[in-house]
């Protein structure tokens, strides 16, 4: 992730920021899952890249129910 940043590769960064939260979530830890999960967000929508779709039905999944 900080060579990312390193070299402004903000999909790249968006991506293993999204591998980490699924590392966290099957590790059983959703509020990591979903800190990261929400910081890949952010910048994908930055981007108006897609994948912001796949991330965002990552979240509402672990959200708990209103």
């Amino acid at each position: 992730m900080q060579l990312d940043r390193e070299v402004r590769d903000r999909h790249g960064e968006a991506e293993t920021l999204t591998h980490l939260g699924d590392a966290y979530q099957a590790n059983a830890d959703g509020a990591a899952a979903s800190e990261h999960w929400r910081a890949a967000e952010a910048i994908l929508v930055e981007l108006g890249h897609p994948d912001v779709d796949g991330v965002r039905a990552k979240l509402a999944a672990t959200e708990p129910p209103s």
